[in-house]
């Protein structure tokens, strides 16, 4: 198995599918590992950075995903996801204000 997925460690969608398959399984932190490395490679790439900040979220560094998400936002802010996550990691951390903006802007984009 490790020859045939050799091949893939180099190929984002491939790491993303995989980070995300780890963090559904309850592994977030194994999530935020590829998804952390794989931000730090493409770091303009929005959905990379959405995925990332959803996991950072899962994982209980809420904090961590309000910034990373920012970052998100600021490369592409026309994504819905984007702002329903930026949504969820401000209401965990009881900033419902934000929480509600966020919220209304995934809902107006989407």
């Amino acid at each position: 198995v490790a020859e045939i997925c050799r091949p893939l460690r180099n190929d984002p969608l491939a790491q993303q599918a995989i980070a995300q398959a780890a963090r559904r399984s309850g592994n977030a932190e194994e999530a935020v590992e590829r998804l952390g490395q794989l931000a730090r490679q493409t770091p303009r790439d929005a959905s990379v950075l959405n995925n990332y900040g959803n996991a950072l979220i899962d994982a209980g560094r809420t904090n961590e995903a309000v910034e990373v998400l920012r970052q998100a936002f600021s490369i592409d802010d026309g994504k819905p996801e984007i702002w329903l996550n930026l949504g969820r990691a401000h209401s965990q951390l009881e900033e419902f204000d934000n929480a509600l903006s966020a919220f209304d802007r995934a809902i107006a984009l989407n």
